[in-house]
């Protein structure tokens, strides 16, 4: 049998498709973070809208940054064990390899770049402060990571885009069987 012409399996499909579901729920999550965010907050007073926290519908919102971060950190983990699940690691008699290494090196700076976000926001000081308790967003080696967060948000979202741009030239939004 000629391996450059091999038909998917339904098992393969299916995994491509749970990985793509997986995919958009951590999308959602990411969103909440962002909107949840003080950089959000930050841009929108600069855009005009003034006093955002003070809408009570969106103070609510705000409130659950922390429990968004959790959930994301779930929804990227299922998201990455079924993309590697369906992918595996590619190889080169398989058709798809290129675009499977393309997705999976910018899934890679996404989820790098996640990490960067992640231990730039405020809320880190709160998780690690029973701990550590002379870490606060003043403390000097601490803002020198922090006064950056907004640009790690750019990396982020452009390597998102990337990655959900390359994913949906090669499946679209939902894979067909072959």
């Amino acid at each position: 049998m000629n391996v450059f012409y091999q038909v998917a399996s339904p098992t393969s499909i299916y995994s491509e498709r749970i990985a793509i579901i997986f995919g958009f729920i951590t999308l959602v999550f990411a969103l909440a973070i962002f909107f949840s965010c003080r950089t959000f907050v930050s841009l929108m007073t600069k855009l005009g809208v003034k006093n955002l926290l003070q809408w009570k519908p969106y103070k609510k919102f705000y409130q659950y940054h922390l429990y968004y971060w959790w959930l994301f950190g779930i929804a990227v983990l299922a998201h990455v064990i079924m993309g590697t699940i369906h992918t595996g690691l590619p190889k080169s008699g398989d058709p798809d390899a290129g675009i499977h290494w393309s997705i999976l090196i910018l899934g890679a700076v996404s989820l790098v770049s996640g990490i960067i976000l992640f231990f730039s926001c405020r809320i880190i000081p709160r998780l690690i402060s029973p701990t550590l308790p002379n870490i606060n967003t003043e403390n000097k080696t601490y803002f020198s990571i922090f006064k950056y967060h907004s640009y790690y948000w750019i990396l982020f979202v452009l390597s998102v885009a990337v990655h959900f741009i390359i994913t949906f030239i090669h499946t679209g939004v939902w894979p067909s069987f072959h």
